[in-house]
């Protein structure tokens, strides 16, 4: 029992010490008399208090009070576990194997003996052994890892030695450091090789060499060595950099000796990643500090005065290393520029069609300048006509083609049509420039570059930027060299898109024709076969292409080609003729023969278009037929128009006699007829509606829509109402709307459809209805 207490209070000693950290660490003097007192505590109470009886037979379990312990070394077992020490701990590893074979001791033996000395009282007695082995091997265990690691800090002071006499070659280092900077080592190899002689003479974890530029919000990196992983600071994030500030403002060095008392956020970023001491010096130009190099160590105190005054010593040397890097940065970037303009002058002079030419244009510009959005586009101010020639948007955009319109008719790109020069707008959001679209979108900066040709802008390129102040001078001169080869491609874009809408549009004509149209070489031979044409002869387009345009001539050759009138003439045919069909049958038709010519005006194909006059005989059949009637039939005329006149007046009767309102309206939608029901229904006479839209009697949105309906059944002959009895509303002269039940019919006369309607209010009923509800 006392020895599962002791467990327990061991492992709540070190939950305070993880909770509190240094301040609730335990003494081991403490633990001593703690240990001590508890200990004596024990005794007197055992030797003055009066013990229950150690057996009770009666029970399974004939020491019961033996669970007592049993909890606690389970209670402590479960606890060590948690605390997950013992993957690693050799001491606690061996420990947590006592605390299990303690544990099943008192619960399966120990609370099992019957009396002294038989099986289960010994078994858990040898277990108690077992448990006590474990914990002294665990113990000797620890003391050998102790020892040995006593001896290689022993080995470690030893080393230090060697260091110190190391000291006196720390000024042949710094020279050499001095060599490096003097000689003609890149940037990609200076900066590590400095990194390294620096790390030699002032031992750190972390070497750092950069700028922050507090007034443009800017921070800039030229190198970073590191062996402890630190968050990186944006380069836009100068707020958590503020601790040097003041090395900025002084231009003096700043020595932070335990960076967790330092109440910056940075600061904290290093402690957290185990960094606990910093160095950092001023780099000067001009007199003032324009970098700094700073050296972090996991070490508290870890810079000492002198090893300050080395690296202040070091900093005009590293100066000179940044301003030959700043200048080979310049030279590459411009060499890199004229390489990206002679790139993009090759791909517009190549014979690449005219959007591979700008999606190069675009990839090139995307490598050298940082956006996320550029266009290549063409707007007509006075005209208000907008041409796409070539986009990219970054993915996080939402993509919407209509705004990408109304942006490039917007205020934004339009300047540069008036004033014909590169201009930048660093901040979207001042006016006017904040009620464009392209900062309703999320854009706040963008360049507006011109394309020019023979002085006259016909195109911009534009780039946008989500970030203010995206853009720079010599972005700006990057992007108007490249816009100065641009021209000649805008100018074949514009004419390949005019060539592709013509051949679109000839290829419309030809696919959607219901005519049969197919074109042919000066072979005769087919080269396009339109659907109308497979409708018309049977035969798919797979099947004739290649094929001689004489598999449709009639075998008795009573029908024979024009082909050669229309080559010899140079000018179209029209004549009506007999064609042979796939499945052998004969279909007259009426043919147009046309020649195709080129440029230069050279016959080089001819077109063909088959109209089937079938239905055209067959209605002539039909008229010499009828006009035998005819005759007879305008004897009957006299006697068929009184009996309509007798008709018409019974038919009148009739609708205005009708209880239902009914209404006839003709395609168009407006009112032919009008009887007195409706009248009555609607408040409008037959005289004020007839003629007027039905749309009127509909209240919204079935007047918006009833026209869109009617021309829908026209053109697709879908029935989506007629025959149909439907609950609608009705709209009356005063505006009362009010439900009505509609059902719909259609009428046929000559080539019109009239549609009628039978309408009856049905408010009374509805109203019944809900008072039974």
């Amino acid at each position: 029992m006392f020895l599962a207490v002791f467990l327990n209070l061991s492992y709540l000693s070190w939950r305070r010490e993880q909770s509190l950290g240094e301040a609730g660490r335990i003494g081991e003097n403490a633990v001593y008399r703690l240990a001590a007192v508890l200990t004596v505590v024990s005794f007197i109470f055992f030797a003055f208090t009066l013990l229950p009886r150690a057996y009770y037979p009666e029970f399974v379990f004939h020491r019961p009070e033996e669970f007592v312990p049993a909890v606690f070394f389970l209670l402590a077992l479960i606890r060590y576990i948690k605390k997950g020490e013992w993957r690693h701990d050799h001491f606690e590893h061996w420990l947590v194997m006592s605390i299990i074979v303690g544990f099943l001791g008192q619960v399966i033996f120990m609370s099992l003996s019957g009396h002294l000395f038989d099986f289960m009282f010994d078994a858990a007695h040898l277990l108690k052994k077992v448990s006590y082995v474990l914990f002294l091997t665990g113990l000797l265990v620890s003391m050998f890892h102790l020892f040995r690691q006593a001896e290689e800090n022993a080995y470690e002071l030893e080393v230090s030695a060697d260091e110190l006499r190391e000291a006196n070659e720390r000024l042949e280092i710094v020279g050499r450091i001095a060599r490096d900077l003097g000689s003609s080592l890149h940037e990609k190899d200076l900066f590590p090789t400095i990194s390294r002689e620096i790390r030699r003479i002032i031992p750190c974890e972390r070497l750092f060499i950069g700028s922050v530029n507090f007034e443009t919000e800017e921070v800039y990196y030229w190198h970073i060595e590191s062996d402890v992983k630190v968050p990186q600071v944006e380069s836009d994030d100068v707020s958590r950099l503020e601790w040097y500030r003041e090395l900025y403002e002084k231009s003096s060095p700043l020595t932070y000796g335990d960076l967790r008392k330092v109440p910056y956020r940075r600061a904290q970023d290093f402690a957290n990643a185990g960094i606990l001491s910093q160095l950092v010096v001023p780099i000067e130009r001009d007199g003032k500090c324009a970098d700094h190099i700073a050296l972090s160590s996991t070490r508290v105190d870890a810079f000492s005065g002198d090893q300050v005054e080395q690296l202040i010593s070091l900093s005009g040397h590293i100066n000179v290393a940044l301003q030959n890097s700043m200048l080979l940065q310049a030279a590459e970037e411009r060499a890199e520029r004229l390489e990206i303009v002679g790139e993009i002058a090759r791909a517009v002079g190549s014979e690449l069609e005219p959007n591979e030419v700008l999606t190069t244009v675009i990839n090139e510009i995307r490598n050298v300048v940082s956006c996320d959005r550029i266009v290549i586009a063409c707007l007509d101010p006075e005209k208000e006509s907008y041409d796409w020639y070539h986009y990219f948007e970054h993915e996080d955009v939402q993509k919407n083609s209509d705004t990408y319109e109304q942006m490039g008719r917007g205020l934004v790109p339009r300047k540069a049509y008036f004033e014909k020069q590169p201009y930048i707008i660093p901040d979207l959001a001042e006016k006017p420039w904040r009620d464009s679209l392209h900062f309703k979108r999320g854009y706040r900066s963008t360049i507006v570059t011109p394309i020019l040709q023979e002085n006259r802008c016909v195109a911009h390129l534009q780039l946008s930027s989500q970030e203010m102040g995206a853009f720079s001078k010599e972005q700006e001169s990057l992007l108007t060299s490249i816009a100065s080869h641009l021209g000649g491609a805008i100018r074949n874009a514009a004419l390949f898109q005019e060539a592709r809408r013509n051949r679109d549009f000839l290829d419309s004509v030809i696919r959607d024709n219901a005519d049969a149209i197919f074109i042919c070489n000066t072979d005769r031979e087919i080269i396009d076969w339109n659907l109308g044409a497979e409708n018309l002869y049977g035969y798919r387009k797979d099947e004739m292409l290649g094929k001689s345009v004489g598999i449709l001539l009639p075998k008795d050759g009573t029908d024979p080609s024009r082909s050669e009138t229309v080559m010899q003439t140079n000018k179209p045919i029209i004549f009506e003729a007999n064609r042979l069909k796939k499945d052998g049958s004969l279909v007259p038709v009426s043919i147009t023969n046309s020649p195709v010519r080129n440029h230069e005006g050279i016959i080089i194909a001819l077109s063909a278009v088959h109209k089937d006059l079938t239905m055209q005989v067959v209605a002539e059949e039909e008229i010499r037929s009828l006009n035998a009637d005819l005759e007879k039939r305008i004897e009957e005329v006299s006697s068929h128009a009184q009996r309509l006149e007798l008709s018409e007046a019974q038919f009148r009767a009739l609708f205005d006699s009708a209880q239902d309102a009914v209404i006839a309206i003709d395609e168009e939608g407006f009112i032919t007829l009008f009887n007195q029901a409706a009248e009555r229904m609607f408040e409008y006479t037959s005289e004020e509606i007839v003629g007027r839209k039905i749309n009127l009697l509909m209240p919204s949105p079935y007047s918006e829509e009833h026209d869109a309906h009617l021309d829908a059944y026209r053109l697709t002959g879908v029935r989506k109402a007629i025959g149909i009895v439907r609950a609608l509303e009705g709209r009356s002269k005063s505006g009362e709307i009010f439900p009505i039940e509609l059902s719909v019919g259609e009428v046929v006369v000559g080539d019109k459809r009239l549609y009628t309607g039978i309408l009856r209010d049905i408010t009374e009923r509805n109203e019944i209805d809900r008072m039974k509800n």
